[in-house]
């Protein structure tokens, strides 16, 4: 959360951006997406995070790539 602050103030993101980890991708009919949230809950993970890429989003994922990766300390 204070890295994502951090960027709120550099880049001039929405505050209402919430950082999270993608887990599928696809268009799916919104019920669908309720099923599995429902049958996923919480995985109750925890990990530590070394290195965050900075990715190009533009167009479709297809298109995305990465620019740069950054180690953190």
């Amino acid at each position: 959360m204070k890295a994502n602050a951090e960027t709120q103030k550099i880049f001039g993101f929405p505050e209402k951006y919430m950082p999270h980890l993608s887990l599928l991708y696809g268009n799916f009919p919104q019920e669908i997406k309720e099923e599995i949230m429902a049958e996923v809950g919480d995985i109750g993970m925890s990990f530590v995070v070394k290195e965050i890429g900075l990715f190009s989003t533009e167009g479709e994922v297809k298109d995305w790539y990465r620019i740069k990766n950054f180690s953190l300390r």
